[in-house]
């Protein structure tokens, strides 16, 4: 089931990071984004206390900042990748929602061949998070 923040913890969020958002709008992970300050992220991740729904939001947030990272002109920056990774596996029950949802196992095995049908960040190991997705019951 995939989980969406709520607009207190988006607002708490945006707040720590100084994001703009309007509420209007529907994807707030998508819309604040930046790719050049994933590290930021990341740092605030690993540090500070978050809850559980916290968490999950400040995960969707690196998720498309290293989307939005990996579209843009730079080359990828293969520590973000090697950072990112540990936190998914280590944190993976609370985020094996998100982790389904990017990797697209509602594709078949010859959709899941064309890269216009995935997002980027699947890098890290579709058939990785195939498998402990259903160790976790997804």
């Amino acid at each position: 089931m995939v989980r969406h923040p709520t607009p207190a913890i988006e607002a708490r969020i945006n707040g720590r990071f100084n994001l703009k958002h309007d509420p209007s709008h529907q994807d707030w992970p998508l819309e604040v984004s930046d790719g050049k300050r994933i590290e930021e992220f990341l740092d605030a991740y690993e540090q500070e206390l978050w809850s559980d729904d916290e968490r999950y939001a400040v995960m969707e947030l690196i998720l498309y900042s290293y989307e939005d990272h990996l579209h843009s002109d730079d080359q990828e920056n293969l520590m973000f990748r090697d950072r990112l990774r540990p936190i998914l596996l280590r944190d993976f029950e609370l985020h094996h929602p998100t982790i389904e949802y990017w990797c697209r196992f509602d594709l078949s095995p010859e959709e899941a061949e064309i890269p216009e049908y995935l997002f980027t960040p699947v890098r890290l190991g579709r058939s990785d998070w195939r498998t402990l997705s259903f160790q976790c019951g997804g």
